[in-house]
């Protein structure tokens, strides 16, 4: 019992000790007794806290001055990255709108590298061109057609599907890379007047150029897309050409149907001849059949369409106003691919051509009947190289006759 007591009695001393006993002042209080001395406990407590303000400190400046070297150096290599880009564009753009268009375009760029090399050769004989369709392009060879040292220069500049509307184009494009024609071998395809296709579904965008844009807007079916989708191909220049570049270069990389360095094997006057002499009748039958499925639309309800009449019109008024002679003519055609257009087709195929001349007179040399055999043609309206060499000698004798085809 004395012993409880005891002990009540010193808990309650100790509890009015702490009452009474001064509270120490916080570190680093400004209302604490500047004259107390601290304990040493208070001091090193002090030091650390210090020490680790300071530590917090310095590395809160060290990640600072790193992520500060971090940006100015992203910044850096953005900035060559963009400038690299810009400059890969710009010379993408002129590579391929003026230094070598035969990457963009093969089909008349190759051609048009034959022409500058023949005309080196020879700077003042005549050049005469023949602008057609792969009808031009397979079945004419210029070698055949210059038989005498007094003929012309003859290129022949025949692009596939082509009808009055990249004729033109082909002109225009002659003309602003400095070529001015003597003369004008003008193929002219009656169903091909028959298209009422927009041209960005005639041929691919990435052919043309800047200036090429800006001739066919009006037979683009919607010229804002076909600009936007120009100049996103031209942000990629590589990528838009990539098949004629590999075709070029690397034809093995590509599979066959996709290469296109066929364009580069034209003689040296721009022939494409077939690469065999013959072919089996089976094959010719085939492909006899896909040609003249292809041509129904065009023979079906046909009537001059207002785009290649109105690039025909531009093509003949341009000659004009230049003062180059133009002789029309008409490729052959086998028996059975006549026979397979609409009965009527060939009174008005020779109706039409009767008012272009009307319209604009010019000799016209009508060979629709020259070669008579299936066996000459590949598909029926394609001739093989035999029958080709021989309707190209045909057609400068008829040249030389109506007065059309100029002498050295």
């Amino acid at each position: 019992m004395k012993f409880t007591r005891l002990f009540s009695w010193g808990h309650r001393r100790a509890n009015e000790r702490s009452r009474t006993a001064p509270v120490a002042a916080p570190v680093g209080d400004p209302g604490a007794d500047l004259g107390a001395e601290p304990s040493e406990a208070s001091a090193a407590s002090l030091a650390c806290a210090t020490a680790t303000a300071e530590g917090i400190r310095s590395r809160s400046r060290d990640r600072s001055r790193g992520q500060s070297r971090f940006r100015a150096r992203a910044r850096r290599l953005l900035t060559i990255a963009g400038a690299g880009y810009l400059l890969w564009v710009a010379w993408g753009f002129w590579l391929l709108e003026w230094h070598a268009p035969a990457l963009r375009d093969p089909e008349f760029g190759v051609r048009l590298e034959r022409l500058q090399h023949q005309h080196r050769q020879n700077p003042h004989c005549p050049i005469w061109l023949i602008l057609g369709s792969s009808r031009s392009q397979m079945g004419l060879s210029p070698t055949a057609m210059m038989t005498t040292p007094m003929d012309p220069l003859v290129i022949n500049f025949g692009i596939a599907g082509a009808g009055p509307q990249q004729q033109w184009l082909t002109l225009e494009r002659l003309l602003e890379s400095g070529v001015r024609p003597s003369g004008i071998l003008l193929e002219i395809l009656p169903a091909f007047l028959h298209n009422d296709a927009p041209m960005e579904a005639q041929l691919p965008i990435a052919r043309l150029s800047y200036a090429d844009r800006q001739r066919l807007a009006d037979d683009f079916g919607d010229p804002q897309a076909v600009a936007q989708r120009w100049w996103l191909q031209r942000l990629a220049p590589m990528a838009a050409v990539r098949g004629a570049v590999l075709s070029r270069f690397a034809p093995y990389w590509l599979p066959y149907a996709g290469r296109l360095d066929g364009h580069w094997r034209v003689d040296a006057f721009g022939w494409n001849a077939y690469p065999q002499a013959t072919i089996p009748e089976a094959e010719r039958d085939s492909r006899t059949q896909k040609a003249i499925a292809d041509y129904q639309p065009n023979w079906a309800d046909f009537r001059r369409s207002p785009g290649p009449d109105r690039a025909l019109h531009r093509l003949l008024q341009r000659c004009q106003e230049l003062q180059i002679p133009v002789v029309l003519f008409r490729m052959p055609e086998s028996p059975r691919f006549q026979a397979a257009a609409p009965s009527a087709f060939a009174g008005q195929a020779d109706a039409e051509i009767a008012a272009i001349r009307r319209e604009f007179p010019m000799p016209f040399v009508d060979a629709l009947h020259w070669q008579p055999m299936d066996a000459a043609y590949l598909d029926g309206h394609h001739l093989l190289p035999a029958a080709a060499e021989a309707v190209s000698i045909r057609l400068a004798e008829a040249c030389r006759t109506i007065g059309g085809w100029p002498r050295n």
